[in-house]
């Protein structure tokens, strides 16, 4: 059994003391004056049965290095005790690195030699920095537009990141989001593009991190056949003042679906139709659809989503949806109990909610295993989906013959999806 007598009057010496943090991490500018935080090296030499210092005290951002010397005859196994961040052997002539980027005291101990302990101090900084880049930024092509996604920062710098910032290149737009995935609208079939992402917190920006290439597609998709279904062949134009800057693909869907009450404008009388759709608001979409069509949804039996505040805008039509079996949660990799109402809706997405509101509405399977896009294989969770959302005359592709999954849903493309809705509803029943 380890010393846990010794180490505990160690530790607690150690938290009473006045600790400083490590001085002198490296900076760097940004190219606006900005200083952004990188990496302290700290070495921990690891010699017979000893951690030397034992305890170390660092700021966050900073890396520990593990060092056993080539003469130190003995192996080593460092097991940090509570959160599993590191469990590592270390041969004599090795060495081991680690970087801290939360606050809070780390433990670790060796399995080989019982009682020796070491701890890691992470601190704060005196003063929070700008943030490092996003990781892992990829871009997805869609309709005259991309989607793109990334992952938070491995350092914030001290501060929590509150916004990113994304430019498209070429042209220099900048657009701020605050998650990803985000959806950039407006661009040229065609051409050639790539974003750069920024990370924001209260001191300045990070770095861009830069994603690959991605070449848009035209914008498609066909309008259903006027008077073919539930829009008449004569409705009135919407009572938008940016009715003339939808595109005419999708405005006369817009009108449609306006009309029928299904779709909204803003308290300014816009519609917005670049903007993207998240999963809150493609819920109401659906739910206005489904009573539009005399689809009666089951009442919410419970409030089953965490992040969905009882009451607000869309926790009726969400909830509804749910009960109803059309929309699930763990979106984006959260856990089933939250719904990711903030999270963009992709283009597979959206086929799934479609297909499954007409199978709620016509009380039969309408999935297909037949594929129907050479961008949409087996392995996306919404094969199926998107196929069946295809026989159906739900979803269509582009020019190309692909659908593009990972773009995101536009709110004029939300208009023509939910009217192809309705046009199916309604040839079902008519």
């Amino acid at each position: 059994m380890r010393n846990r007598a010794r180490w505990s009057a160690v530790l607690t010496a150690m938290l009473v003391a006045a600790l400083v943090p490590a001085a002198g991490a490296g900076a760097h500018g940004d190219g606006d004056g900005v200083e952004a935080y990188h990496s302290e090296e700290h070495t921990v030499t690891v010699i017979e049965e000893e951690f030397i210092p034992e305890v170390i005290t660092v700021s966050a951002g900073d890396t520990v290095t593990w060092q056993a010397p080539s003469d130190n005859l003995e192996e080593h196994t460092l097991h940090e005790d509570d959160s599993l961040l590191f469990e590592e052997s270390l041969f004599p002539g090795t060495s081991f690195s680690y970087r801290f980027t939360r606050t809070g005291t780390y433990t670790y101990h060796c399995d080989i030699h019982p009682g020796m302990d070491g701890a890691v101090v992470v601190e704060s900084l005196e003063e929070p920095v700008a943030p490092e880049a996003p990781r892992d930024v990829e871009a997805t092509a869609g309709p005259e537009s991309a989607t793109v996604a990334w992952s938070s920062p491995e350092f914030d710098g001290g501060s929590a990141v509150t916004d990113y910032v994304v430019t498209t290149l070429p042209g220099g737009q900048r657009d701020i989001f605050g998650d990803s995935p985000a959806t950039i609208t407006g661009l040229t079939p065609g051409e050639s593009y790539t974003f750069e992402v920024r990370a924001i917190n209260e001191v300045g920006e990070s770095d861009p991190a830069t994603s690959n290439a991605v070449t848009p597609t035209e914008d498609t998709d066909p309008d259903p056949t006027p008077g073919a279904g539930p829009c008449p062949e004569d409705v009135a134009p919407a009572p938008f003042t940016d009715r003339d800057a939808i595109p005419s693909t999708h405005r006369g869907n817009v009108d449609c679906a306006s009309s029928l009450a299904v779709v909204t404008g803003f308290s300014d009388d816009t519609y917005r139709p670049t903007l993207s759709v998240r999963r809150d608001q493609m819920a109401s979409f659906i739910a206005r659809s489904l009573d539009a069509a005399d689809v009666a949804l089951p009442a919410p039996a419970e409030q089953r989503f965490t992040d969905v505040a009882p009451g607000s805008t869309h926790d009726d039509a969400i909830h509804r949806l749910a009960a109803a079996g059309i929309v699930q949660g763990g979106a984006g990799g959260l856990p089933e109990t939250a719904y990711g109402a903030s999270q963009g809706v992709r283009r597979d997405q959206m086929a799934s909610f479609l297909l499954r509101a007409a199978a709620f509405a016509a009380g039969e399977d309408l999935e297909s295993q037949t594929q129907a896009f050479p961008d949409v294989g087996a392995g996306n969770p919404h094969f199926a989906n998107v196929n069946g959302a295809a026989q159906a005359g739900l979803a269509s592709g582009f020019a190309d013959g692909t659908y593009g999954p990972g773009a995101g849903v536009r709110r004029d493309q939300m208009a023509t999806f939910v009217v192809r809705l309705l046009d199916h509803l309604h040839s079902d029943t008519g």
